[in-house]
């Protein structure tokens, strides 16, 4: 089961996270200003206790069925896609989870397997209130398993 792999690799679950008020206000006033969404990101992986000095953050048109895409350091969140702070926050904190979980070395060779433990690992992590509001729209995992799943979760702590 994925979260109890999680919880071997990690042995720490994340604390609720709340992004600062003056990232959220930049934000909501521009959902492509990416340098307020490259210092959320760095904010994020802070949250978790990892360096993201190297995240960046674009925004581009990506084909309509990818809210965004995580490589190399590089998180692209889609333009087309990005149509509100809620769905934004929980794109970019799934994306972000992937760069904790490589530069971690948890990655699953399964892509769709790989994808959902990416989303379980933001529950873990403490993002599962802005997940809860924004990712159910474009995430791998639906409310009812957000619900299972921080009940799962929070039995750890």
């Amino acid at each position: 089961e994925l979260i109890m792999f999680l919880h071997s690799r990690i042995n720490r679950v994340g604390k609720p996270y709340m992004l600062p008020p003056e990232l959220k206000d930049e934000m909501k006033r521009d959902l492509d200003n990416e340098k307020v969404l490259t210092e959320a990101a760095k904010d994020i992986i802070a949250h978790c206790g990892s360096d993201g000095s190297s995240l960046r953050v674009k925004v581009e048109n990506l084909s309509p069925n990818a809210a965004g895409q995580y490589s190399n350091d590089l998180i692209i969140i889609n333009h087309l896609d990005n149509t509100g702070y809620a769905k934004t926050m929980a794109v970019l904190i799934h994306e972000c989870m992937h760069h904790y979980l490589r530069h971690r070395g948890i990655i699953l060779q399964d892509t769709a397997s790989n994808e959902y433990l990416t989303d379980i690992a933001t529950l873990y992590m403490g993002f599962g209130d802005y997940i809860n509001r924004g990712y159910v729209m474009a995430g791998y995992i639906k409310r009812h398993e957000i619900r299972y799943i921080k009940k799962r979760i929070s039995k750890l702590r």
